[in-house]
C-alpha cells in the first residue's frame, strides 16, 4: 500500500493506489489548490516530489509507489471572506421558537398531557414518540411550567424551566467558494456571532460546472461533494458555537441559502439534470430534513432547510438577495450578484425577470495565471499616477498573485491607458504611448505579450506577477457574459439603462470591486455612480431575515411565484449582444 508523506502538513497517508496525488490530498482533507477540478489546465496544483528540483501538477502524478510530497502553493491566510450584509431590521417571529405552557393536572377529564397542552395553547400540535417519553419524565418530576421547542405545529424537543437554556437557530450561506454563518438567539431576535470558511469542496473545481462533472464522472463523486459541504457547515457551526460558548445541542435550526448545485449537492442529489441541456434542477422547492439523517451537528431533534430556487443556475442565494435588497416590480432596478457565478435580477414594469450567466469565476481570481482567492498577498488595487504604477496586497504583505478586484482594475487600467486595445490585444511596447507602462510589457514563454504588475524583485513569486492574454480574454468572456444578461433582461423589460433607478451589487466581489474600473471595462451600465449601491453579502442577510421572521419566509414563497427565469440560451438575441459586449469600448 503506497504512502505519501506531506512535509507541509507532518502526515503520512496510506493509500490504495490508482489515485491521482490531488485526490489523495483531498480526499484527506489537505488543502491544495485546484481551480479547474483536476482536470490539468489550470496549472496551479503545484507540488515537489522526492525533492526533484522540478515542479509538477499534483493531479497529474498517479500514487503508484511511496512519496516525499511538498505542496508549492500554500494555504492561503486571512481571507475576506465577505459576511455583513444589507440587513433590515425586523421583529423577531420565527417559525421555530420556544413556548412556555402550564398544561396543569392530568384528571380523568384532560384526555391526556398532550389535550391540556393543546387547549393551553390554543392550537394542534404533532407529538412524536421521542416527544411523548420526555413529556412523560417531567410531569413524573411534577413541574408545573414546561418550555416546548416547536417547529410550526411539531414539538421537537421538551424541557423543564429549570433545564430551559436560550433556542438558537444558524442561517447559513453556502457558497461556491467560501460559507457564511449567522448564530441567532430565536427567543430575544438577536444575532449572537458570525463565522465563515473556504468551502471544503473548493478543490474538487472553482466553479459548479467543474463540482457538477465530479459528481457525475467519479464514483461516489456525489457523496464525497455532500460530505465536504457537510463538514463545511459543521466546521462554521463549530466556530460559532465556540466564540460565545454555546452548546451545540441548543441550536433547533439550519436554514440554508446557495446556488442550485450546492442545494443538490448538500443534500446528496445527482446533478446529472444541472449538467445537460436544458439544465434543469430534481427540485426548485425549499428540501427541509431533520437533522439525524444529515449529520449536521446540532441538537438531534433539529430541522434542517435550504429556501427554494428559482431555476437550474438561479438558486436560493439570489432570493435571499432579492429579499435584503427589497427589490420590486414597480421600480426600475438591478441586483447583480457577481460570486463564482454571476446572477442577475431586473425589475420594472410591472415584472421582475433573472437569469445567471456562464461568467466563470474569473471575479474571483480563478482560471487567472496568476490569481488567488482574496487573501494575504493578493493585490487587490491598483492604480497610475505621476507617471508611477501602484498597487496594494491585502495585509500590505509582498506581493503573491492576484484577487478578482485587482485583476479588474488592473485591466481596466490597461484599457484607459492604451495598453489593451478594444478588442482586448494586449499591445505591444513600442505601441504603448506611457513609456512606463510599455516598460512592464514582455513576451511571455508562449511568445505572446503579458503585462507586469510586479516585478520578481518585489515579491515572493520567482516570476513576478502578470496579466497574461489568456487572462484578458478570460475578463472578456467574463464581462461579456454579465453585460449581455443586463442589456437582455432590460429588452425584454423595455427598460433603458438611463432609467435605472439603482443597481444593487451583492456579494463579495460587487462589494470590493471599484465601480468606475468596472464601468470602463463595460461590465455594467454606466449612470451615475451614487444610484450604484453595494449590499455585501445580500444572500447571508436574506437568509438570516426568514430565519428570524415568519413573514419573510412567507415573502420568499411570493418571490418565488412572481420573478420569470430568461434562459439567454435561448434568446435570439443573446449571441450577438454577448459578442458585442466583449469589446473594451
Amino acid at each position: 500500500m503506497p504512502r505519501v508523506t506531506v512535509i507541509n502538513e507532518d502526515k503520512v497517508i496510506e493509500t490504495m493506489g490508482m489515485k491521482s496525488l490531488l485526490d489523495v490530498l483531498v480526499e484527506n482533507n489537505i488543502y491544495i489548490t485546484a481551480p479547474c477540478g483536476g482536470k490539468g489546465s489550470c496549472g496551479k496544483c503545484i507540488v515537489r516530489v522526492n525533492d526533484e528540483p522540478v515542479y509538477k501538477l499534483a493531479c497529474q502524478i498517479p500514487v503508484n509507489s511511496d512519496l516525499k510530497v511538498e505542496i508549492i502553493n500554500s494555504k492561503p491566510t486571512c481571507e475576506k471572506i465577505l459576511v455583513e450584509g444589507a440587513m433590515q431590521e425586523l421583529e423577531a417571529t420565527p417559525k421555530l421558537k420556544k413556548l412556555f405552557v402550564t398544561p396543569g393536572k392530568l384528571t380523568n377529564a384532560s384526555g391526556g398531557l398532550d389535550n391540556l397542552i393543546e387547549r393551553a395553547l390554543g392550537k394542534q400540535l404533532t407529538f412524536s414518540h421521542n416527544v411523548y417519553k420526555l413529556l412523560s419524565n417531567i410531569y413524573t418530576k411534577n413541574f408545573d411550567e414546561i418550555a416546548l421547542v416547536v417547529n410550526e405545529n411539531e414539538i421537537l424537543d421538551v424541557k423543564s424551566i429549570e433545564t430551559s437554556k436560550p433556542v438558537y437557530g444558524v442561517a447559513v450561506d453556502l457558497g461556491t467558494t467560501t460559507v457564511a454563518g449567522y448564530l441567532w438567539d430565536l427567543h430575544e431576535g438577536r444575532r449572537v456571532a458570525s463565522s465563515s470558511e473556504m468551502n471544503q469542496q473548493s478543490p474538487y473545481g472553482a466553479d459548479v460546472i467543474s463540482r457538477i462533472n465530479y459528481a457525475l464522472e467519479k464514483d461516489e463523486g456525489t457523496g464525497i461533494l455532500q460530505n465536504k459541504a457537510v463538514n463545511t457547515v459543521n466546521d462554521v457551526i463549530y466556530n460559532l458555537c465556540s466564540e460565545e460558548n454555546i452548546d451545540k445541542k441548543d441550536i433547533y435550526q439550519v436554514l440554508l441559502v446557495g446556488n442550485t448545485a450546492m442545494n443538490h449537492l448538500f443534500w446528496g442529489l445527482s446533478p446529472v439534470s444541472l449538467g445537460m441541456i436544458p439544465y434543469l434542477p430534481i427540485t426548485q422547492r425549499g428540501i427541509e430534513n431533520r437533522v439525524k439523517e444529515l449529520s449536521i451537528d446540532i441538537n438531534p431533534e433539529g430541522i434542517v432547510r435550504f429556501l427554494p430556487s428559482i431555476a437550474g443556475f438561479v438558486g436560493s442565494d439570489t432570493v435571499g438577495a432579492v429579499v435584503a435588497s427589497k427589490l420590486k416590480e414597480d421600480k426600475n432596478a438591478l441586483l447583480v450578484d457577481l460570486g463564482t457565478n454571476g446572477e442577475i435580477v431586473a425589475a420594472g414594469n410591472g415584472q421582475m425577470l433573472a437569469c445567471s450567466t456562464a461568467a466563470g469565476p474569473a471575479f474571483e481570481g480563478a482560471k487567472i495565471s496568476q490569481g488567488m482567492q482574496a487573501a494575504s498577498g493578493a493585490i487587490s488595487r491598483v492604480k497610475y499616477e505621476n507617471e508611477e504604477f501602484l498597487y496594494n496586497t491585502i495585509n500590505k504583505v509582498l506581493p503573491e498573485g492576484i484577487c478578482g478586484s485587482g485583476l479588474m482594475e488592473a485591466v481596466a487600467l490597461m484599457v484607459k491607458r492604451g495598453v489593451v486595445d478594444r478588442t482586448g490585444r494586449i499591445l505591444s511596447p513600442e505601441q504603448i504611448l506611457e513609456l512606463p507602462l510599455a516598460k512592464r510589457v514582455f513576451k511571455g514563454d508562449d511568445g505572446i505579450n503579458r503585462f507586469t504588475l510586479a516585478f520578481p524583485s518585489e515579491g515572493k513569486n520567482s516570476e513576478g506577477v502578470y496579466i497574461t492574454q489568456k487572462d484578458i480574454r478570460e475578463v472578456q468572456l467574463a464581462k461579456g457574459a454579465v453585460a449581455a444578461g443586463i442589456k437582455v433582461l432590460l429588452s425584454e423589460l423595455n427598460i433603458d439603462i438611463i432609467d435605472l433607478e439603482n443597481i444593487y451589487l451583492a456579494g463579495a466581489f460587487g462589494n470590493y470591486m471599484d465601480v468606475e474600473s468596472v464601468q470602463v471595462l463595460g461590465l455594467l451600465p454606466k449612470i451615475d455612480k451614487q444610484k450604484i449601491i453595494p449590499i455585501g453579502n445580500a444572500a447571508g442577510a436574506g437568509c438570516q431575515m426568514a430565519l428570524i421572521n415568519e413573514e419573510v419566509n412567507e415573502e420568499v414563497n411570493k418571490i418565488i411565484s412572481r420573478i420569470k427565469h430568461i434562459e439567454l440560451a435561448a434568446n435570439p438575441d443573446f449571441q450577438t449582444v454577448f459578442m458585442q459586449s466583449m469589446y473594451f469600448d
